[in-house]
Parts: structure tokens; sequence; C-alpha cells
């Protein structure tokens, strides 16, 4: 059975290696060169493609809807809905006893300290009286926060994590500007209403 113009592509596998390659450019847009492996900027096979942020506050005229950009200091939210039947728990509570919530998805809040000025794919978010900021990547890249919402107030829901980072993933968040990299607690935002 010949295929015409496709058996050729194939025979190489060219066909499949550029489709990988392209795959792999589009998932490590945020790393550059020195992404670690298995870090929160891995490249991660999804079934789904990754949705444009969704913002619940009215784009700015000069701004693309859905861009992730702001003028106004609106409320916004990305990601999923927060489900207000998941369980509130402050960051005081979880960095107290963060093995009682490791691997459960939460709801907390708090000020944002810091956000990945590459793309705006991590925070830190301190919460009243926790004795420091906690690490919240966006689960899987699935969307992405506006670089210029440190000092915002902002609730998240996510699932908790208990972890130490790699040495060399702790230099790759500090690279961005991350500062809670010895904290070994995080949590991968499923949705953040940002204020």
């Amino acid at each position: 059975m010949k295929l015409g113009g496709i058996a050729p592509a194939l025979r190489g596998g060219a066909l499949i290696g550029a489709a990988r390659a392209g795959l792999a450019l589009m998932l490590c847009a945020c790393t550059g060169p020195a992404a670690p492996v298995g870090g929160e900027h891995a490249p991660v096979a999804s079934a789904k493609p990754a949705a444009a942020p969704r913002t619940s506050a009215v784009d700015s005229p000069d701004r693309a809807p859905g861009s992730g950009q702001q003028g106004a200091a609106g409320p916004q939210l990305f990601g999923a809905a927060l489900d207000p039947n998941t369980p509130e728990v402050s960051l005081s509570q979880l960095l107290a006893a963060p093995a009682e919530h490791d691997g459960k998805t939460i709801r907390t809040r708090g000020t944002i300290e810091r956000v990945c000025q590459r793309m705006g794919c991590w925070m830190e978010l301190q919460g009243e009286g926790a004795p420091s900021a906690v690490r919240i990547p966006m689960a899987d890249h699935a969307f992405f926060l506006p670089q210029n919402v440190a000092g915002r107030r902002a609730e998240i829901q996510g699932k908790v994590s208990v972890a130490a980072l790699s040495d060399a993933h702790k230099r790759h968040l500090q690279s961005e500007g991350a500062q809670a990299t010895d904290v070994n607690v995080s949590i991968a935002a499923t949705g953040v209403n940002v204020r």
C-alpha cells in the first residue's frame, strides 16, 4: 500500500521527530535551557491543551482578551473557579502541620509576595501570621498570572505537596525571583482569585 507523500516522511521518522520537537518547545517556554527535570517547569504531557487564563474582570481595551494582563486592579479569576465546599486552611495552619494536609486539596488566601517574572507560572503567597511565604505553582502550567500582581490579595485552591526542592530547582526558581525556596510546602493551584 502506498501512502503518497506521507510515506517518505514516516520512513525516516521525521514527522514524529518534528512533532516531538514542537511539543517540547511549546511546553518549555518558561524554562529556557536551564529547566530542571521533574520540577515545576518540567514538560508535562497532558491530554488537554492549556487554556488561556480566564478572568472575571473586563480586560483593558488596549490588551487582547484573556491575555492574562490587566490595566485595572479589579478582581480576576485565573484557572478553574474555586469550589466553596473545599476546606479552607490558613497558611499559618498549613505551615504548622504540613503533613496533615499533604496530598489534600485546600483553599487558602494571602498576599502575593512575588510572581514568576518569566511567565507568571508560580507565585509566593504570604498568609497573615504565617512564618514564611508558600510557593504556589500553577498546576500543569494550565494558566499563568500577570507578572504585575505582587502586593495584591489572592484566594487560591490547589493540592498541597510536602517535598524538598533539589539544589538545581532552587537555583532555577531563584533565577526567576523566588525567595521561598527553603520551604518544603507548595500548593499546585488549579484556580486563583486575584483581588
